[in-house]
Formats: structure tokens, C-alpha cells, sequence
């Protein structure tokens, strides 16, 4: 069975979810056979995992690939800054990546424009299907002066990091009108996609499980008490169910010893939201190995 890739990003937020030391609610109460109500078990399923996006061909907004995985967001500037080491992404692994800017850039006026870029990596800005901006090792190869047209443009830009120290990526245009300047939120715009909203709820989700600090009655899965783990969750318990369950638990479960923690019209909704991000949570990898490990080290300098 396949599982989500758990990356240091996302062990790091749930490791201070486990370290609170508060008495809290038992999200998904005991339940260690996954079942329900009379008999009702809850039924095995794969993880719940964002279908992928073909890297050759991004939909609209900013996607971060690493090794063949992909995490999508909105973007309302031209900008980048990743430590060395870092994430780029809350849902991918540190390392190299690629991250793709699609969407629409808005000229306020006829004119003739012109881009710069700062930073490091490689990048690659086109209009159309014109290349209007390139630059390799953070050092500009290539920068068009064009008139363009009041109005949208489709607007591509493709970054690639650097192979050692932090991805840096801001770029800038100006025209006869003003001068060089990043370009501006209101110059950016992006269609809403279902890509879009998936990603958008399992951040909401996780922001969630933090502010009801769903941890503090799970810490203890290992030693028997409290609720079960939240590691591995995904290849236990299948997302619909998890999603009725964190709703209203007695409903499944008149004797259920987590109350009702959603109230209102939008209690759906959390609760689809929460049990969206706990299906990325499949088990956890291995310790690397000593050897592994000074592998590891040695690449990273």
C-alpha cells in the first residue's frame, strides 16, 4: 500500500502537535479495529493523495514539483525565497525543485515593457508563447523590450533552484510610464482550479488539527491511552468516514468519548477539511541508517 511521503516539514508541525501538553479532546476516540457504531467498521482504503499534475503542462497557480511530486498554491507575486535545506513546499520534501507560474499578467497601458530578474537558479518568463525573459545561475541570458497591449497576457515563468545555497526569485519590469518595480499583486491573476481548492483544503485542514490541538489526546496512542495514533491514520481508516466521524462522533457512536467539537453551518465542511489532511498521513519511514545518514550528510556538505 502506498503512502503520502512524509517530509521533514510536515513530521516537524506534527512532532509540536504532540508536544503539547494540554488535556484535550480524543479526535477519533479509541477505535483501535477502525470500526463503528453496531458493527459498522469503517473500510480500508489507500491514502488519500492529490492527483498529480502533469509537469509539462501546469494548470493555473504555483506548482512545486520535487522528484515527480507536486504541491500547488495561489501566487499573487513574482517571488521566491527557500532557505538551503528547506522545504520549498508544506507538502514536499526538501531538495531541488521546479516551481511554475501560470496564470495572467494585467498591462495597464500600451507600452513597451521590459523584465529584469534577481535571485538564483535558472528561470525561464514568457508572454504568450514568447520567451521574453532567461537567466542561468542567477545571471540574466536573455531580456526582451516589447510593446504589449493594455490588458491580459498569459504569463508563464519557470523556475528552477540552485544546485547549493537558498532559491531566490523576484522579477521586476518597468516601462516608459514608471520605474523598474516587482510587479505588483494587482498585475497577477490566476483561474481558481479544483488542483487549486484540493491543496487549499489540506492546509486548512492542518491548520485545523492544530487549533483544536488534536494531538494532545493522541500522544498517548502508544501507550494505550487516549486515541489512536494519527501517524498512519490513512491506511487504517478511509477519509469519508473519518470526515462523519470528526463531525459528530456520538452520531456514529452513541458511547463515543470525543464530544461534539464543530458546531454550525460550517462544521461540514472542518470536518471534511480536517479528515482531507489526516489522509495524507501514512506511516512513517524508517530511521535512516548510520550509514545512511553520513550518505546523507556528506551530500549536504
Amino acid at each position: 500500500m502506498s503512502s503520502r511521503t512524509w517530509t521533514p516539514g510536515r513530521i516537524l508541525g506534527v512532532s509540536l502537535l504532540l508536544a503539547i501538553p494540554i488535556v484535550g479532546i480524543s479526535m477519533l476516540d479509541e477505535l483501535p479495529d477502525g470500526g463503528g457504531v453496531g458493527g459498522d467498521r469503517a473500510e480500508r482504503a489507500p491514502p488519500y493523495v492529490p492527483s498529480p499534475l502533469p509537469s509539462a503542462a501546469p494548470q493555473d497557480g504555483l506548482t512545486f514539483e520535487v522528484a515527480g511530486e507536486q504541491d500547488v498554491r495561489g501566487f499573487s507575486r513574482l517571488a521566491l525565497y527557500v532557505p538551503a535545506g528547506r522545504p520549498a513546499a508544506d507538502f514536499l520534501p526538501a531538495g531541488l525543485f521546479k516551481a511554475t507560474f501560470k496564470g495572467r499578467l494585467r498591462v495597464p497601458n500600451r507600452d513597451r515593457y521590459s523584465f529584469s530578474f534577481v535571485g538564483t537558479g535558472d528561470l525561464e518568463l514568457s508572454l504568450g508563447d514568447q520567451v521574453v525573459l532567461t537567466a542561468v545561475d542567477g545571471s540574466v541570458t536573455n531580456s526582451m523590450r516589447l510593446r504589449l497591449k493594455k490588458g491580459a497576457h498569459v504569463m508563464t515563468a519557470r523556475y528552477s533552484s540552485p544546485k547549493s545555497g537558498p532559491a531566490v526569485l523576484r522579477i521586476y519590469w518597468q516601462s516608459r510610464d514608471f520605474a523598474r518595480e516587482p510587479i505588483p499583486a494587482s498585475a497577477l491573476a490566476h483561474d481558481q482550479t479544483e488542483t487549486l481548492a484540493r491543496f487549499a483544503r489540506l492546509r486548512r485542514g492542518r491548520e485545523l488539527v492544530q487549533e483544536y490541538r488534536c494531538a494532545a489526546c493522541h500522544e498517548d496512542a502508544v501507550a494505550g491511552r487516549g486515541g489512536p495514533a494519527l501517524f498512519g491514520v490513512a491506511s487504517r481508516l478511509r477519509v469519508g468516514w473519518m470526515a462523519r466521524w470528526i463531525e459528530d462522533p456520538k452520531r456514529s457512536r452513541a458511547m463515543a468519548r470525543m464530544p461534539k467539537l464543530l458546531h454550525g453551518t460550517v462544521a461540514p465542511k472542518a470536518a471534511r477539511d480536517i479528515a482531507a489532511y489526516l489522509g495524507t498521513l501514512g506511516e512513517i519511514p524508517a530511521a535512516p541508517s548510520a550509514q545512511e545518514a553520513d550518505e546523507q550528510q556528506r551530500k549536504d556538505g
